[in-house]
């Protein structure tokens, strides 16, 4: 039996995921990492190939990790539909249960070692949950879905002393800086704090969770450099 305390991250090959993933394992922790693609080479300590989205397929790979003491659940699961058109958004609303249902799945087929063990569960979504950007209709819908059910999951069981929260992320800093000018004069005017929100800020908040958490639940933590804060006709003037 793992001694370490133990971390769960869905979609964990991705940017955010990836990062956490990594944070936690200097901080001691057994990661897991559930995702169709392999992960970085020394960023978790297991991997299970899983399409997250299969439901079949996804309890199968639950039961291979149902012996292990899970202290947090972070689901990182990506959207990176490409939409288009008003008929790929019609062809495409009605997998949005797939995506939104993910969340639900996991707290069901671990749902024992869940109560047993008062496990942490973090959902990564984005602002574009609250406000409205040029992604596709189905990504704010899928995200703002994916929140309240996570609220839902908060006020239903909480009686059982388990926290589920939402980070939502604005802007992320991928550490490629290939921005032009146009853009970083953009993010000036856009963001209070003038900068795209830090992989090591959102894995920072994630493992305080973890960590610290006995109180918060059931919140939409906004990770995004103050953008929401500021309204668009005052960009827009903003010399």
């Amino acid at each position: 039996m793992i001694k370490k305390k133990v971390c769960l991250i869905l979609g964990g090959s991705g940017l955010v995921g990836n990062e956490i993933s990594k944070f936690f394992l200097k901080r001691n922790y057994f990661s897991i990492i559930l995702d169709v693609k392999k992960p970085q080479k020394n960023t978790s300590s297991l991997f299970i190939k899983t399409d997250l989205t299969n439901e079949k397929e996804l309890k199968n790979n639950i039961k291979k990790i149902k012996k292990y003491k899970i202290n947090t659940i972070i689901n990182t699961v990506r959207i990176n539909k490409k939409i288009n058109n008003l008929n790929q958004e019609i062809n495409n609303i009605g997998k949005i249960s797939s995506f939104v249902k993910i969340n639900l799945l996991i707290f069901k087929n671990l749902y024992d070692v869940i109560i047993k063990n008062k496990t942490e569960f973090i959902n990564i979504s984005s602002t574009n949950s609250l406000s409205i950007s040029q992604q596709s209709m189905y990504y704010h819908v899928s995200k703002a879905a994916s929140n309240q059910l996570i609220k839902s999951l908060a006020v239903k069981y909480g009686k059982y002393d388990l926290r589920f929260n939402n980070i939502l992320l604005g802007i992320i800093d991928d550490n490629k800086n290939s921005d032009d000018k146009i853009f970083k004069n953009a993010l000036r005017k856009a963001l209070p704090l003038e900068k795209k929100v830090s992989l090591k800020n959102v894995s920072s908040l994630a493992y305080y969770l973890s960590e610290n958490n006995n109180s918060i639940t059931g919140q939409d933590l906004i990770l995004d450099s103050g953008m929401l804060l500021k309204d668009q006709f005052s960009i827009l003037i903003n010399k």
